[in-house]
């Protein structure tokens, strides 16, 4: 019997060596993660480009506020200098994000561009086939 494809639980410990929470890992075994990524690949699926972008765009203007944030923080809050470096790595990180979210939504109006240029292909095309068969056919 196989068992379900779950997350294998990871215990926290702080500082004082007590546990605190459960984190849960994703180390799923090859058939689950491939159960996992068909699945995000089918919603993908049924996503528009138009609603896909939409999402990136407002996952980086999000990432773009905290940016924002920090470095806010580490202007005008005295911090150690551990816990400036900590800051600086945590913007670091979001600024990848960013343009790695940058890319996506470059590879995704990419896209859009050519399923909108496909859609006005096919209209120009029906539009042809209805004035030289259905509209010349009026003249005979």
């Amino acid at each position: 019997m196989r068992l379900p494809c779950r997350p294998a639980p990871e215990w926290r410990q702080r500082s004082a060596g007590r546990q605190t929470s459960t984190n849960y890992t994703s180390i799923p075994d090859p058939q689950c993660r491939d159960k996992m990524t068909k699945s995000k690949d089918k919603k993908r699926e049924k996503m528009s480009v138009a609603t896909e972008i939409d999402r990136v765009e407002e996952r980086r203007t999000r990432f773009q506020d905290n940016i924002e944030k920090a470095e806010f923080r580490t202007r005008r809050e005295v911090l150690s200098d551990r816990e400036r470096q900590d800051l600086e790595d945590e913007i670091t990180i979001m600024r990848e994000r960013v343009q790695r979210l940058d890319k996506d939504l470059i590879t995704l109006r990419g896209e859009n561009r050519r399923n909108m240029m496909l859609s006005v292909a096919l209209l120009a095309l029906s539009a042809f086939f209805y004035y030289t068969f259905i509209y010349g056919d009026e003249d005979l």
